[in-house]
């Protein structure tokens, strides 16, 4: 009888230890994003625009470089809204348009904090 019992209880420890390491790894890229976008949007209020731009960039090609995994995983109608998000702060970013500059980039870094609640182990999230 107990031969019965370890099969499943595998299969539910393998699927339990899957979430929570791409919880964990949809969280880091999260808090690496955001600190990018942080330091574009510092360098942007100091009037510093290539280094608003370059710091954007940066982000942009970390974000880019993980879309393959975040497809997979996470709802592509979150993903949009941040990769639009992402193409008007890089516009806005070009024109050096600093007041709507800097209201886009918190747009966005909302919706990057979005993205990493959708994927925590969390109850809501659950239920």
């Amino acid at each position: 009888m107990r031969k019965y019992w370890l099969s499943p209880l595998l299969v539910l420890a393998l699927l339990f230890g899957g979430a929570m390491a791409n919880a964990h790894f949809v969280a880091r890229s999260v808090e690496d994003w955001c600190a990018g976008v942080e330091l574009s949007l510092a360098a942007a209020e100091a009037e510093d625009w290539d280094g608003a731009r370059e710091a954007l960039d940066a982000v942009y090609a970390a974000w880019d470089a993980r879309q393959t995994y975040f497809h997979i995983m996470v709802e592509h109608e979150e993903l949009d809204a941040a990769e639009a998000l992402f193409a008007v702060s890089r516009s806005f970013a070009a024109a050096e348009e600093g007041a709507e500059f800097c209201a886009n980039t918190a747009e966005l870094l909302t919706q990057l904090a979005l993205l990493r609640e959708m994927e925590e182990i969390s109850i809501k999230n659950i239920l």
